[in-house]
């Protein structure tokens, strides 16, 4: 079989074009297959609270910090641009933090020094220092709920909370 000039060039260009297709084919590959690995992979970014030398024992320091993925899990969380994050340190040196939103109502929880307690002011529902429900009060349909608890790390002199669940009913 005889091949001339121009058959060459053909094939010539056939073997770029396959070559161009396979890399851009993989190219997009990889791309996507990143793009779904960071949709899907779950979001659990530690976020610095302070200095240690910031917190008091017994004291309740009222800390924001970016949005929280732990919102979204809220039924009727509001969709601000930041979160509030209690801090409770506790005698034995560690820390306790909470998120600042009703686990029920979705409504800011507020910090009264006075009564020492947190107060949802939507259902009047009340918690104790360590999160606790101290309202029980029960409806048709929910029972009382503990504020949502979140992982504390001390890393060097600073305190960092995970953005995830540690647990919700506390004992």
């Amino acid at each position: 079989m005889y091949q001339t000039d121009i058959d060459v060039k053909e094939e010539r260009t056939r073997r770029l074009l396959y070559l161009f297709f396979g890399v851009s084919m993989f190219v997009s590959v990889a791309i996507c297959g990143t793009i779904l690995f960071l949709v899907l992979s779950p979001q659990q970014a530690a976020r610095r609270l302070g200095h240690v030398n910031q917190f008091a024992v017994g004291e309740v320091v009222a800390v924001p910090v970016k949005r929280l993925e732990l919102t979204r899990l809220l039924p009727k969380a509001p969709n601000w641009s930041e979160s509030i994050v209690y801090v409770v340190k506790q005698p034995n040196e560690t820390y306790q933090a909470f998120l600042s939103l009703d686990p029920v109502t979705g409504c800011k929880l507020n910090w009264r020094s006075e009564a020492q307690r947190f107060v949802d002011n939507c259902s009047s529902t009340m918690y104790t220092l360590s999160g606790r429900n101290a309202t029980d009060a029960t409806t048709l349909s929910s029972t009382p709920t503990n504020m949502l608890e979140m992982p504390v790390e001390v890393q060097g002199d600073s305190v960092y909370v995970q953005d995830r669940l540690l647990r919700r009913g506390i004992q």
